[in-house]
């Protein structure tokens, strides 16, 4: 049929359609975009010819796709490895510096030192962001999970520069002693390192098979269809396999925090949806994800050490040696009645955080110089955070190891003011330390005597108050922290205090404070980041125990339940609403019942006619902002299609190239055929943009169901759509960005 248009077309003295080499797009515009001076030749190739391709869908070949995903996966290994040791490395000498000024000045230099040295880390931290990567304050979570969910906005955050310096920074965020961990910037670093990598390869790839290939091999290219489609593919096309590998890459760093490739998995479907998941995609993570773990642990053997001292992970030896169960079912009511309490807790908490960085943000915007009141704010709160922290332990006391029988070698205890060798302060083991440590300590299921514990319950107080206030506050302050491993810290106070009370007051037949404060932890991290499934499998690899994963949904169940009566959504996806980040949900709200597509057009996209002058195009590209789209309308009003400024731009950079004499034969003989005939010569030279259109757009009737609209956008990722009458039209362009912001007005 599509020969036959053309022969038609042909007899008739009609213009024959542009050569298509992909859903509706000419050859000439891919060579464009796709490798700077190597268009000239391939457009030339294919100029004239009258053959119509059928379109041929994006894939990167097989292979080429699994290394960018393995090297991904070992890329993220190195990357984790070297923070982790530096963190540790950092946060034992500063603590080495406080305990040595303590015991030798008393404990009031001690503090002083702390603050000071978490001060100068802060400094640090403040100073690598603001000097090199802005962009990288704050853990990246919302705009990574908006460029995932389609907001092409969001791709400018995934650079070279601004992967090392979240990098760095988070070194120096952890070790300034705020609390928080690294899960969220790790996951952004992850989706970070894969888009570069992708975006490399790619364009290696396109300019391989377009702007290397010799006239020989162009010539037999026009033989084959399908050798044809192949050449002309064009980076825009790469969007797919761009967020593909960057999930693969958050799932790799996910997977390294908690040693649990399942877990990792998991977590990034959570994040994406099923919509954006692909049954190919599900290989590459595995693979991917079971390679960067048993990376991880190879080099940690080689190095002497053991994967378990890096991640949060404590074994219960009787219930591994088959004496007991970790839980039984006189335990579940209660269980549920901690995750019942603890699900409004957690909202309240998501909350407070919001609240919180919404007010910081307006008073910093009162400051004439806002980036140095967010660095003086930031020094300040990293001294407020030592401070707190070990004036709250001088009111812990002191405890005796030989109390117990066998401390486990991976517990990390403060002796902080105490003055025997063999003690340790509880309070300061929880807040003068890593969240991680801290977690750790929580959760263990392994002291002896569980009627007195490693901490008894109004240390469990008086750490859960200083360390959920500051928690709190941290949030709007620039740097890149999780608040993963932080919303586990919190619920693991209130569910070891429960343990205890429990212990204390029964038999000793119930389940251990460690399991309860694992239950805790599950129901208010489910709360905080609305996850089900990854939480589980989380916890439960930190216990090193699948038998807990019936009591853990349990409590998941309850608290999401009832946290979501309280608060809808959570931290993240407030987060991207009050940002403003383009996000599309899987299903409509019921708000957009009743409106149609016509509300929703973007009315800031200009317009070109099939044949504008250059003039008018620049004017255009300097005023379109980061528009992705702009349609092409004839004089009938009818939308002949849609082109992009990157297109545009690299068409107007041949002209200028070509007028200036920097061009060669091939190259200024395609400049010309992009000039409308009879202007070249001129002044006002008029450009064809009938080579650089998309002819094929996504439509949509004026008067179609908002909820029609939506589900479109939100289930085929689609980035734009034409508006037209029923006589076909133009009305205007719906873009996701203008689709996002009517629907939470709508919402709202």
């Amino acid at each position: 049929d599509l020969e036959a248009q053309a022969a038609s077309a042909r007899a008739s003295g009609r213009e024959a359609p542009p050569l298509r080499g992909g859903p509706g797009m000419p050859p000439g515009e891919r060579r464009l975009e796709d490798a700077g001076d190597a268009p000239a030749a391939a457009y030339a190739s294919f100029q004239g010819t009258e053959r119509l391709v059928v379109p041929h869908p994006h894939r990167l070949p097989l292979l080429i796709t699994f290394c960018i995903h393995m090297v991904t996966a070992f890329g993220m290994v190195f990357l984790n490895l070297l923070q982790v040791f530096l963190i540790k490395s950092l946060v034992g000498g500063k603590f080495s510096c406080m305990q040595g000024a303590i015991d030798q000045y008393g404990a009031w230099a001690g503090v002083l030192v702390l603050v000071v040295l978490s001060m100068l880390s802060a400094c640090a931290c403040f100073g690598v962001i603001f000097v090199f990567a802005p962009v990288a304050a704050g853990s990246g979570s919302p705009e990574n999970k908006g460029w995932l969910n389609g907001s092409q906005e969001m791709a400018g955050i995934f650079t070279w520069r601004n992967m090392l310096v979240r990098a760095t920074a988070t070194v120096f965020s952890n070790t300034s002693g705020f609390p928080a961990g690294r899960e969220g910037p790790t996951v952004t670093m992850g989706s970070n390192l894969a888009f570069c990598l992708t975006d490399l390869v790619s364009t290696w790839y396109v300019r391989r098979r377009i702007g290397d290939m010799t006239s020989d091999e162009r010539a037999a290219a026009l033989g084959s269809d399908e050798d044809l489609a192949a050449t002309i593919l064009e980076r825009e096309r790469f969007q797919a396999a761009k967020r593909n590998a960057c999930i693969v890459g958050g799932a790799c760093g996910m997977t390294m925090i908690f040693d649990s490739p399942i877990g990792g998995i998991v977590y990034m479907f959570e994040e994406v949806g099923a919509i954006s998941w692909g049954a190919d995609l599900t290989f590459y993570a595995f693979i991917a994800t079971v390679l960067a773990d048993v990376a991880m642990r190879f080099l940690l053997n080689a190095m002497g050490s053991d994967m378990k001292e890096w991640v949060i992970f404590q074994v219960d030896t009787d219930v591994q040696a088959g004496d007991a169960y970790a839980w039984s079912w006189k335990d579940v009511p209660i269980f549920l009645v901690l995750a019942l309490v603890i699900g409004p807790l957690s909202a309240l908490h998501t909350h407070l955080c919001l609240e919180v960085g919404s007010i910081r943000q307006k008073v910093i915007r009162r400051f004439q110089r806002q980036t140095l009141a967010k660095v003086i704010e930031g020094l300040l709160f990293a001294a407020l955070c030592a401070l707190v922290a070990t004036l709250v332990a001088l009111m812990g006391g002191c405890n005796r190891y030989d109390s117990y029988q066998d401390v486990d070698d991976g517990l990390e205890f403060v002796r902080f003011t105490c003055e025997d060798e063999d003690q340790y302060n509880p309070v300061a083991s929880l807040l003068v330390t890593t969240s991680e440590a801290a977690m750790k300590l929580l959760i263990t299921r392994e002291a002896p005597d569980f009627r007195e514990g490693y901490f008894d319950i109004g240390n469990l107080v008086l750490a859960f108050l200083a360390y959920t206030a500051l928690n709190i506050s941290l949030t709007g302050i620039p740097v890149p922290s999780g608040s993963f491993t932080g919303t586990m810290l919190i619920g693991g106070f209130i569910g070891r205090a429960v343990g205890i009370q429990v212990e204390t007051s029964t038999d000793g037949s119930f389940a251990k404070p460690g399991v309860y404060a694992m239950m805790g932890s599950a129901a208010m991290l489910c709360g905080f980041k609305r996850m089900s499934m990854a939480v589980v499998l989380f916890i439960a690899e930190c216990g090193n125990d699948w038998e807990l994963i019936p009591p853990l949904m349990i409590c998941v169940l309850a608290s999401l339940g009832i946290s979501r009566i309280f608060l809808k959504n959570g931290f993240d996806e407030e987060q991207i609403a009050r940002k403003g980040i383009t996000f599309l949900h899987a299903e409509p709200d019921k708000s957009l019942y009743g409106h149609i597509a016509s509300e929703f057009v973007d009315g800031s996209r200009a317009t070109l006619p099939p044949r504008a002058a250059v003039e008018d195009v620049r004017r255009l590209l300097q005023d379109s902002g980061a528009c992705d789209s702009i349609p092409v309308v004839g004089e009938d009003r009818l939308c002949v299609g849609l082109t992009t400024p990157a297109r545009l731009r690299s068409a107007l950079a041949l002209l200028d190239g070509a007028g200036a004499g920097r061009s060669d034969g091939r190259r200024r003989e395609m400049a010309e055929s992009l000039v409308a005939s009879g202007t070249w010569a001129s002044s006002g030279r008029v450009l064809n943009l009938e080579f650089l259109l998309d002819r094929s757009p996504y439509k949509v009737d004026e008067d179609m169901p908002a909820p029609r609209v939506y589900t479109l956008f939100a289930k085929l990722g689609i980035s734009c759509a034409c508006v037209v009458s029923l006589r076909g039209e133009y009305r205007g362009v719906i873009s996701r960005n203008s689709l996002s912001r009517v629907a939470g007005r709508l919402h709202q």
